[in-house]
């Protein structure tokens, strides 16, 4: 009877083997699945998110703006028209837009690097002046719309919600909205 004990013995060993053969792809397919999963989560990554909208890093890099609250669609229609307005003036340090989706307030565009923590007064302000160069003054012309872009060697602007036509006073203003309903 010791030869049966072997052989049920060697038989679930074959057992076990068999599993070991089907759990461990399984097992490897998951752990790439979920560092998939991860690299997704890091691709879309949060950028600049604020009640006014949500901004994402697409997988390709580009910038994904979905517009939200208040003046939505006057802040969506504004950007647009000033980063229309801006590529045609041959402006290239803001983002180029790629896509935008009136009736979803969304919005796609070029990637102009990664916001800057802080810039000195006198580099922000000659910033802004060189934007107004183009003909497009910013109404929020603060450190948290400035980028920098390894790929340009410069500064750039970003977040056109807020901004105006220097020759026809065309555009939108922080205090067109503040205080509306």
């Amino acid at each position: 009877s010791g030869a049966g004990c072997r052989g049920h013995f060697k038989s679930e060993q074959t057992g076990n083997d068999q599993l070991q053969e089907f759990l461990v792809p399984l097992i490897v397919l998951l752990a790439g699945s979920l560092f998939t999963l991860v690299l997704v989560y890091t691709a879309m990554r949060e950028m600049k998110n604020t009640p006014r909208s949500a901004v994402h890093i697409g997988f390709d890099g580009r910038v994904h703006k979905r517009f939200s609250g208040k003046h939505a669609q006057e802040r969506f229609d504004n950007e647009v028209r000033m980063l229309e307005y801006l590529e045609k003036q041959g402006c290239d340090f803001v983002p180029k837009l790629v896509q935008k989706d009136s009736e979803e307030l969304y919005l796609v565009t070029t990637n102009v690097g990664a916001i800057v923590q802080s810039l000195s007064p006198s580099k922000l302000k000659s910033l802004y002046e060189e934007l107004e160069s183009f003909g497009v003054v910013h109404d929020d012309p603060f450190a948290r719309n400035v980028t920098y872009s390894t790929q340009l060697g410069r500064f750039c602007i970003i977040d056109f919600e807020f901004a105006i036509l220097k020759e026809s006073g065309e555009g939108l203003r922080q205090e067109d909205v503040i205080g509306k309903k």
